[in-house]
């Protein structure tokens, strides 16, 4: 049971564990298959009395282009800072790249979820008091919010799975009532509701959710699932204050497989809205940042007055900081 509020934020990294790629691997992915790939998507039916050569040939070009200048850019700029400053020459294909390989990647990392990782020791430790009294209610005794800047849904997929797979299978929808009180933010969007997340009658009946790891299909072109993939910069003030308020909910806030890239953490607020807040402790992975990296995080924060308590001990990863956590 987590009993001092905590807030989860979720980068690239902490879904690595999963086989999910960081952003400069995703790019990559990107740039190296989709000139390929994007001639065979499926046709949207408003195009389907166009010849088909003629679709395919257009696509190849568009998908060289876009290609192309991905690859010319700097390898510390991920595919989301780059449709930042191209969305109106790149917006709505950069997008159906990014639903359409992350979707090829959660469909890849369904064995993968129940092995022994963070995402476990998290789950074991927030779902105790539920097992222990067989009352899945006990659950919403948990003080946890979530903020995620990754689009896949892992994580939601994760809590579902494991709560639903302990208790009877005639009560899902029950349970899926209390997971719904768990909050979880995507900043930049996500891949779309999952079944059970949906507001249909019954679980699995709303044909604008998207299951985990889907096949990339037509419905994908629709302007409701290309608006759930958010461009930097869409609503980023309105959503900004949204993010902070949940950050000054929390006594703790975690950094999981997060780069502490700078313009992540103004998205944040951070650091300007910690001086609101007092005795909040900042806690972080720092997996594959250097020595200079860390000192630089650090010194980032002692912007804010009264400067945050902040644990960043070297190279450490998101099982390890679990374990220290959650064990």
């Amino acid at each position: 049971m987590i009993h001092k509020p905590t807030v989860l934020i979720l980068g690239a990294g902490s879904a690595v564990q999963l086989n999910f790629p960081t952003g400069e691997n995703l790019k990559r992915r990107i740039y190296q298959n989709f000139e390929n790939d994007y001639p065979n998507f499926p046709i949207p039916s408003i195009y389907k009395d166009d010849p088909k050569e003629e679709i395919i040939k257009q696509r190849r070009k568009d998908a060289e282009r876009f290609c192309t200048d991905l690859k010319n850019l700097k390898t510390n700029i991920t595919i989301d800072y780059f449709l930042k400053n191209n969305r109106d020459k790149y917006g709505e294909i950069g997008k159906l790249a990014i639903i359409y390989y992350l979707l090829d990647y959660e469909n890849k990392s369904k064995p993968l979820i129940l092995d022994d990782d963070w995402y476990s020791l998290l789950f074991s430790n927030i779902t105790r008091e539920c097992y222990r009294n067989g009352h899945p209610e006990e659950f919403l005794k948990n003080n946890l919010k979530i903020i995620t800047f990754n689009y896949d849904r892992s994580f939601e997929y994760f809590l579902e799975t494991g709560f639903t797979s302990f208790f009877s299978s005639d009560k899902k929808r029950e349970l899926h009532k209390i997971l719904k009180k768990i909050e979880v933010q995507h900043v930049y969007g996500s891949l779309g509701q999952l079944p059970w997340q949906s507001d249909a009658e019954k679980d699995n009946n709303d044909p604008n959710s998207v299951a985990y790891g889907e096949s990339f299909r037509e419905k994908f072109y629709r302007a409701e699932y290309m608006q759930g993939i958010k461009i930097i910069g869409d609503n980023e003030i309105s959503f900004k204050d949204e993010l902070s308020k949940i950050i000054g909910w929390g006594e703790r806030v975690v950094f999981m497989g997060f780069a502490f890239d700078e313009n992540n953490l103004k998205m944040l607020g951070l650091p300007d809205s910690l001086s609101k807040y007092q005795g909040i402790q900042l806690i972080g992975t720092t997996y594959g940042l250097s020595n200079n990296d860390i000192e630089n995080v650090a010194n980032f924060f002692q912007i804010a007055r009264p400067a945050p308590s902040l644990n960043l001990q070297e190279n450490r990863d998101c099982l390890t900081l679990a374990n220290d956590l959650f064990r």
